[in-house]
């Protein structure tokens, strides 16, 4: 059973928010990791890939005008 979760991804990087219940974020490198064992969110030397990660969920939010996006804000701290 997995838990209520959005997220993005483009071709090498998948950002991932669990809600609800939880709250967890994961960020995995679909190049190096392809079976997404290692979370790399929060870890260090990912920041600038978290932050565009984190902006490409935000405008897809913004287009598809997803009000999940107003219960669960972005992390700000993450974004630049």
């Amino acid at each position: 059973m997995v838990k209520r979760h959005y997220g993005i991804r483009n071709d090498r990087y998948k950002l991932m928010h669990f809600y609800n219940d939880i709250d967890q974020w994961e960020l995995y490198d679909l190049e190096a990791d392809p079976t997404e064992m290692h979370n790399l969110f929060g870890t260090p030397g990912m920041e600038q890939v978290t932050a565009d990660m984190l902006e490409l969920l935000r405008q897809a939010q913004e287009q598809y005008d997803d009000p999940i996006r107003f219960q669960y804000p972005l992390p700000q701290s993450a974004l630049k």
